[in-house]
């Protein structure tokens, strides 16, 4: 495929013994243009062994220079590992993600513990100019239609690194995300403090619902707050503004 070798060989009868080879090939070949893939090497060396009952799949993949420009966002990763010989975790390396309306994101180092049906990412780090938010989650039953995650962040954002000039301290930040094909639930709190608006702090509540490209906010309250963020909302305010 454009001057790069793709290989496969071995049998198929009862017993299974196959070997795929894929040396540094470019993945803007594989993919529809409508990803946005613009760069990246490819190499995968794939054995399948086993029964047609019970196969086993062993996959050494190794991604550089990935590179996808979608929606006026460019992402690079500078490289994605992963060896199912030795345990079943993907490394992805230096993600940077570009958006004009935004400062630039940047995640040095992510891990995802791949499961037969589940996807685990422990907590991870994201970062921007003046902003760190952790997250994790899980993403259940990715490989068929029945997906569903859970997603959890928390940090501070700086408001500037979003375009926000009004607000000049950084703000703490909880979000809680879960959702599936059919509907996303959104839950997000922002503590703002010394804001210049009110006396004393207060923190935004957000809870809102995606459903079929529209969104339902269900809450958007406004709270004087006893102290930092917590994860029961009403057992840290004051009361409604």
């Amino acid at each position: 495929m454009k001057n790069s070798p793709i290989s496969a060989k071995g049998t198929i009868s009862r017993d299974i013994n196959i070997e795929l080879i894929m040396d540094k090939v470019a993945i803007q070949y594989l993919f529809p243009q409508e990803f946005g893939i613009k760069n990246g090497i490819a190499s995968i060396k794939a054995k399948v062994t086993g029964t047609l009952d019970n196969v086993v799949r062993k996959e050494n993949i190794q991604i550089d220079n990935l590179s996808i420009n979608k929606f006026d966002t460019q992402i690079d990763v500078q490289s994605v590992k992963m060896d199912t010989n030795k345990n079943n975790i993907a490394y992805i390396n230096n993600v940077t993600c570009n958006n004009p309306q935004i400062s630039p994101i940047k995640v040095p180092s992510l891990k995802i513990y791949v499961d037969t049906n589940d996807l685990k990412i422990p907590q991870t780090h994201i970062y921007m100019p003046n902003s760190d938010i952790s997250f994790n989650g899980n993403i259940t039953n990715y490989n068929n239609k029945n997906w569903n995650y859970i997603l959890f962040a928390e940090g501070f954002i700086n408001p500037k690194d979003i375009n926000i000039s009004d607000i000049s301290n950084s703000c703490p930040i909880k979000l809680k995300a879960i959702g599936d094909k059919n509907a996303q639930n959104v839950n997000l709190q922002v503590l703002l403090e010394n804001s210049g608006i009110f006396d004393e702090s207060f923190v935004i509540n957000l809870v809102s619902k995606i459903e079929k490209n529209i969104i339902k906010i269900d809450e958007l309250g406004l709270y004087t707050t006893k102290n930092a963020l917590v994860n029961d909302l009403k057992a840290n305010i004051k009361g409604q503004k």
